[in-house]
């Protein structure tokens, strides 16, 4: 039984290379197709850059079709730089293999003299491919700003600990119709009043307590329809016999 091989043979670059081709397709190509597009020829150095793909998290691989992942549209619509490196950085510590170097090499620095010797020796690569997978790690290390100029690895953990969370442009409060007025809440209901007593109230006069009086007692067996003209204030004379005249 073949040993099955959980590391990626070609670089990071091709491995993108590759899926940004069949982004360009729809997002899902044929094998031939791809290889068709780069002028190249379906052979098994093209097939290992696709298992890089594929071992970066890039691209799926069923039944000779390709298909771009959810990591890669987050590079590709990365808001800025900073955030695309880190989705970057994401994808390029997807094989085990990587991430198991960088935590064995934190905050240390990489031989990379005799790196491809130590994959044979202690990780566990072939031989036939350990000079690839030395290549692909350091060039890809520096790519995503895992290895620096010293060749220092930095703390995988620490730095993912201080990585801003991702942003969301569109906020989740916004109102369904920003256009429409809020509504207030519902408040206690105040009694009611007509419209005509709305009116009748304003346009009475307010008379003193002094000024209401009693009815005299010669106008009170006067017929009902005499006594709409009474008006129960305190009368002038001249009032009070002009108001008897028109009552005769």
């Amino acid at each position: 039984m073949p040993k099955t091989i959980d590391y990626p043979r070609t670089s990071y670059d091709s491995a993108w290379e590759v899926a940004e081709v069949v982004d360009d397709t729809g997002g899902k190509c044929a094998i031939e197709t791809a290889a068709r597009k780069l002028n190249r020829k379906v052979s098994g150095s093209f097939k290992a850059i696709i298992g890089s793909a594929v071992k970066f998290g890039l691209l799926t691989s069923k039944r000779e079709l390709l298909t771009t992942t959810n990591l890669f549209r987050r590079i590709k619509h990365a808001y800025d730089k900073q955030e695309e490196k880190i989705y970057h950085r994401e994808a390029f510590l997807h094989p085990p293999l990587f991430t198991q170097i960088c935590r064995k090499f934190r905050n240390r620095e990489l031989p990379v003299h005799m790196f491809d010797v130590m994959l044979i020796r202690e990780f566990g690569v072939e031989e036939i491919n350990a000079q690839g997978v030395a290549k692909a790690f350091v060039d890809g290390a520096r790519m995503a700003g895992i290895l620096d100029e010293r060749n220092i690895i930095v703390d995988i953990d620490q730095l993912a600990a201080q990585q801003t969370p991702r942003r969301e442009l569109a906020s989740s409060d916004m109102p369904l119709n920003i256009f429409r007025p809020p509504v207030a809440p519902p408040e206690a209901a105040a009694p009611t009043t007509s419209v005509e007593e709305a009116i009748s109230t304003a346009s009475a006069p307010r008379r003193a307590p002094s000024e209401i009086i009693a009815a005299p007692p010669c106008l009170i067996d006067l017929p009902t329809r005499y006594q709409a003209y009474l008006v129960w204030i305190r009368p002038t004379w001249r009032t009070f016999r002009l108001l008897l005249t028109k009552l005769q």
